[in-house]
């Protein structure tokens, strides 16, 4: 398992942006204090996410910035893709997968 790698499943929403935002800024400490330079988040098992969800995102590539880090979301599910063009937050983020996890 690599140590700066974070899977997200299930809806993102209003319930638990918050945890996902707190699991990841702890992720990026440890991995910024080891001098790793990208954290990449799977999205693969999202069924559903919220502008809590899209919000998190930003705040978790705000948090990899900062630490002067790398933020690479992988494996993006065709209806994450489509929210993130939709909100012109496509080319916020470093994508890394050959094409969207189609569900």
């Amino acid at each position: 398992m690599e140590r700066c790698h974070l899977t997200m499943a299930g809806e993102i929403d209003m319930a638990n942006a918050e945890d996902y935002l707190a699991l990841a800024r702890a992720i990026i400490a440890g991995c910024h204090a080891e001098a790793d330079t990208c954290l990449t988040i799977d999205l693969s098992g999202v069924t559903f996410m919220s502008s809590s969800g899209l919000n998190m995102l930003v705040e978790v590539r705000r948090a990899t910035t900062d630490a002067g880090m790398e933020l690479r979301l992988v494996r993006i599910p065709e209806r994450v893709s489509q929210l993130l063009e939709i909100t012109a937050l496509t080319d916020h983020f470093g994508v890394a997968n050959a094409g969207p996890v189609l569900a």
